[in-house]
């Protein structure tokens, strides 16, 4: 099962961009401009899938309350409707301000076979909502450089379980890109899995040794030739 897992994690990406081109389930950004295109290329998705618009079931996923989300969900629903969707098969939900509540939603939200999941635009709404979409591929889904959490000031991972519930990780966000990162993560990730550790301690752990890789990079270092793992290997020793 351990090795199912890391073929399976190691093959989603690959896989996300062609899952993400389904046409039995799609997603779409609420805050972005142009909510009446967006509106009319969902019906033309699900009308190419032969289905009606009007019986199709939708999942909206909300992180927060706020005045411009209320108006960006609005906006789209009523274009929802306008493009000939039925306002009583769409369903909203609430997150509460937790980015773990965002997976937990859309994971539901799959797992009820809704033809459509919409994120009212926040990069955390949008990963919860492909991770948990992802999880019709594999088992288990990471979806990893997630923005915009906490007024930008982390960034994150979020998961999603087949049947499960989602969750996610936060890191404080440092202004600094280096190449080779997203290989160290997935190394300590799969390393993490293999030892026995469930998924969600695996993604602390891996996020956490990046970030401190990063830590451990002088500044001024260049980005291109990677972070200095050697000085943060201590670190992944006592844990």
């Amino acid at each position: 099962m351990k090795k199912l897992f890391a073929l399976c994690l190691a093959a989603v990406v690959a896989l996300g961009l062609a899952a993400c081109g389904g046409s039995t389930s799609s997603s779409a950004a609420a805050s972005e401009p142009g909510t009446s295109d967006a509106a009319s290329s969902a019906a033309a998705s699900v009308a190419a899938a032969g289905k009606d618009p009007a019986n199709c079931k939708i999942g909206v996923i909300q992180l927060t309350e706020h005045v411009a989300l209320d108006a960006a969900r609005d906006g789209f629903i009523d274009a929802l409707v306008e493009a000939g969707f039925n306002r009583e098969n769409i369903d909203v939900q609430n997150a509460q301000g937790e980015i773990p509540n965002c997976a937990t939603i859309a994971t539901k939200f799959v797992n009820d076979k809704v033809d459509l999941i919409l994120a009212v635009a926040t990069p955390a709404e949008q990963a919860a909502a492909q991770a948990a979409r992802l999880t019709r591929v594999a088992p288990q889904v990471v979806v990893t450089g997630v923005t915009g959490i906490g007024g930008g000031r982390y960034i994150g991972c979020v998961g999603a379980a087949r049947g499960g519930e989602g969750y996610a990780v936060k890191t404080p966000l440092q202004p600094r890109m280096f190449h080779g990162t997203g290989d160290i993560f997935a190394a300590v990730l799969v390393g993490r899995i293999l030892r026995g550790n469930v998924p969600q301690a695996a993604v602390q752990a891996a996020a956490a040794f990046v970030a401190e890789c990063i830590r451990q990079t002088p500044e001024g270092a260049d980005e291109r030739l990677g972070v200095w793992l050697e000085n943060a290997l201590p670190k992944l020793r006592q844990e």
